[in-house]
């Protein structure tokens, strides 16, 4: 993770920040993995319609695949993961330290 700068150039580093940083990503993914494996989605599992989706979140990971395809059509990796990062954190902290629940 980076403090200031940016990946492709120059970033601040220290043991601390890089620790803080992975803790918030771990936090981050680890709840979205928690709410999508929950049991009451799980329950809901093959009966999902076309009301069951969150077309805010959907149009965000759309975005986000052509978004890194594009950035990976022109070895442009710093971009991508940061576009990456982006969208778990608007996902995962939309106004809140809690994801958007669907």
């Amino acid at each position: 993770m980076r403090n200031g700068g940016s990946l492709a150039d120059d970033a601040d580093y220290s043991e601390e920040e890089l620790a803080v940083s992975y803790r918030v990503l771990a936090d981050q993914v680890g709840n979205l993995l928690s709410r999508i494996a929950s049991p009451k989605v799980l329950k809901k599992m093959g009966t999902f319609d076309d009301g069951d989706r969150d077309i805010e979140v959907e149009e965000k990971l759309n975005d986000l695949r052509d978004r890194v395809c594009g950035a990976m059509e022109v070895f442009a990796g710093t971009r991508a993961c940061e576009s990456i990062l982006e969208v778990v954190s608007t996902v995962c902290h939309p106004q809140s330290s809690q994801c958007s629940s669907t």
